[in-house]
């Protein structure tokens, strides 16, 4: 019990993560292409990131980014729910009558959550062309070593010297 515990509130931190970035509402455009804030915006989603070395057409650029817009108000909801759940867990101690209901929804919220990133996943790649969604494996290796070099060198600086 207590691992599902664990589980359901480690999905729930990575429900809301996602949440946070994906319902960060950006500045609207004038004209339906990406404004320099929103530039930001489509490069703050780590997916897009990935997305944004594929060298896409701006046909693609534009059908991405109303999939990303289509997913908002549900990604909004999942987001807002998901935050007044945790906080209710936070001040709910287990031994309340509550608890385990609350318990229930944090991990519904995380299997909407996976279930509506992996469906407009499954939406962009539909949008690639067999040659990009070919590249994407190599550039999220990329990015994972990039990560770990960044992690390694930070320890390396911040060790505490061994006492002698």
């Amino acid at each position: 019990m207590k691992r599902s515990i664990q589980l359901g509130l480690a999905a729930l931190a990575f429900a809301i993560v996602s949440s946070v970035a994906l319902a960060q509402t950006p500045p609207a455009s004038s004209a339906g292409t990406p404004s320099p804030a929103r530039y930001h915006y489509w490069h703050e989603h780590p997916f897009m990131r990935v997305l944004h070395q594929l060298n896409l057409t701006d046909d693609q650029k534009k059908q991405i980014h109303s999939i990303y817009e289509g997913a908002r108000p549900q990604m909004e909801s999942l987001g807002k729910s998901t935050r007044s759940n945790m906080e209710q867990l936070m001040t709910t101690t287990p031994g309340d009558a509550t608890y385990s209901a609350l318990v229930e929804s944090a991990k519904s919220n995380a299997v909407a959550h996976i279930k509506l990133i992996t469906d407009t996943q499954a939406q962009i790649y539909a949008v690639l062309t067999p040659e990009q969604q070919a590249k994407i494996p190599a550039i999220i290796a990329a990015e994972k070593a990039k990560r770990e070099a960044a992690r390694q060198k930070w320890q390396a600086a911040h060790e505490q010297p061994a006492a002698k």
